[in-house]
């Protein structure tokens, strides 16, 4: 018999088989981590809305006089500044001005409580993580 330099049947198909899974493997693992980088991105940008609706509710607490009286779990009222929770979004109205500080679904929710007119409670639900409280004191 010569030597032959050629791969037999058997060969080729153990190769193939070993690329195969190698391959799979590379593609579950790419798409893992897509998934990961995805909801990475997610968790940061909610963080961020949060960070910026906490800022800014907490800064027109302490810039206010307190809470009015006819301020109730849903809707904070700071003299002529209202924020409340409506289709999803942190709406705040100034005098006739109202702006969104957030987009659809950013936040979950948002509910107020009173321990004094000039001791304020936010609760702010995120659209990932947990629930986030605060207590701010108007100073005014």
């Amino acid at each position: 018999m010569k030597n032959s330099r050629a791969f037999t049947l058997i060969e080729l198909l153990i190769v193939t088989a070993m690329i195969s899974v190698i391959s799979i493997a590379l593609f579950y693992f790419a798409l893992s981590t897509t998934r990961l980088i995805s909801r990475s991105s997610d968790f940061a940008k909610s963080m961020q809305s949060l960070r910026f609706v906490t800022a800014r509710i907490s800064s027109d607490i302490t810039q206010s006089a307190g809470a009015s009286a006819s301020s109730s779990q849903s809707q904070l009222i700071l003299g002529n500044i209202s924020y409340e929770f409506l289709n999803d979004k942190v709406r705040r109205e100034e005098g006739s001005d109202v702006t969104y500080l957030t987009i659809e679904g950013e936040i979950r929710g948002l509910k107020f409580s009173y321990l004094s007119s000039k001791l304020i409670g936010v609760e702010i639900i995120p659209k990932m993580g947990g629930t986030y409280y605060l207590n701010v004191y108007a100073r005014n």
